[in-house]
């Protein structure tokens, strides 16, 4: 769907508006018909059924919340506030514990950090993370911590996954327009995460019901931290850049 050059002209020429105003009501339009074009193409029936268009745009965000991938809350409930016409209103799906106090922190998290050898407040608490030997951590969890590897990647925010791995800076950061295409791309990420944190989510809810178990988190993690070579060289990094080139 799109909007001709005569129906543009027409559009400010019958509002009372200063050129600034009129640019923007102009811009709202042409953004409003652009949700249309991607509603149509993922929800056709629900936009049939639409008995106004007034009602489209919480309709359709409640849709893609429900179909395609997340949205936070408030987006869906206050959408008129936060811009959601112009951009893909993302929200981060993994906490950045590094921003919270210590005691905030899910007791799982707390055990994770722990075992890495982590202080609040220090370099490493700031994001200089020790490395994790997750082939090892694999070998030495069972039972109901035989998911621990994806659960330590997931506070670490080392999932391959980009739902799972962005902060929130990064994610306000890169805000994509409306299209079919990035809707596909994050929609085809979501998928690849849910199973991740389905697993994670085990472990975090086992914890959480059988404190207990956080000591036994913190020792198998730190069991498996990879100690810094000499030259200060990151083992898992290195990895990466091999598997990259």
């Amino acid at each position: 769907m799109s909007l001709s050059a005569e129906q543009a002209v027409n559009c400010l020429q019958s509002l009372t508006l200063t050129p600034m105003a009129a640019v923007d009501s102009l811009e709202a339009t042409l953004s409003s018909i652009t949700i249309l074009g991607v509603f149509e193409h993922f929800f056709p029936r629900d936009l049939k059924r639409l008995k106004s268009l007034e009602t489209a745009i919480p309709v359709f965000l409640q849709l893609v919340n429900a179909r395609l991938f997340p949205l936070h809350a408030y987006i869906l409930y206050e959408w008129q506030e936060y811009g959601v016409l112009e951009q893909i209103p993302l929200s981060p799906i993994n906490d950045d514990w590094w921003e919270l106090e210590r005691e905030d922190l899910h007791l799982f998290t707390r055990a994770v950090i722990d075992g890495a050898g982590i202080a609040e407040n220090s370099d490493l608490w700031n994001g200089d993370w020790p490395s994790i030997n997750y082939k090892k951590l694999a070998q030495l969890s069972g039972g109901p911590l035989k998911n621990l590897p994806d659960a330590v990647r997931v506070v670490f925010h080392r999932t391959g996954n980009a739902w799972l791995d962005a902060v929130e800076e990064e994610i306000t950061a890169s805000y994509d327009p409306w299209s079919i295409e990035a809707c596909e791309n994050l929609a085809d990420m979501w998928r690849h995460a849910k199973p991740i944190l389905d697993r994670s989510g085990q472990v975090y809810r086992y914890v959480y019901d059988h404190p207990a178990a956080a000591l036994k988190v913190s020792r198998l993690v730190a069991s498996c931290v990879i100690k810094p070579k000499k030259n200060g060289a990151d083992p898992e990094a290195a990895t990466l850049v091999r598997v990259l080139v």
